[in-house]
């Protein structure tokens, strides 16, 4: 992160190894006042409530640091329709398309 502007983290929330590393590089960033940008997946419900309390708890967290987030919200992607490959697919694509907009914004 040295030179860096800012930063943007882009998490697919609901583990906990994956919650503690975002929250380390949020710190870390803002230890050296670099700002930082997130984009952040809730888990679908599916998944099962332990991910889903773990994400908001991660969402919280970012928050209270300073971080500016953008949630993804995998609720609206889910279907009957699909197998769960397809939904997390869907779900990939949005996060991208996320990554992409946050981009034109900074450009």
């Amino acid at each position: 992160v040295v030179g860096a502007a800012r930063v943007l983290l882009v998490v697919c929330a609901g583990g906990r190894d994956g919650a503690d590393m975002a929250k380390f590089a949020v710190q870390h960033a803002f230890t050296k006042k670099i700002p930082v940008d997130s984009i952040l997946s809730k888990p679908f419900e599916w998944e099962g409530s332990r991910k889903r309390t773990t994400a908001l708890s991660l969402l919280e967290d970012l928050r209270a640091t300073g971080a500016d987030v953008i949630v993804v919200e995998s609720a609206s992607l889910e279907t009957d329709d699909l197998g769960w490959e397809e939904q997390f697919m869907q779900l990939d694509a949005a996060m991208l398309e996320e990554v992409d907009q946050w981009s034109l914004g900074r450009a």
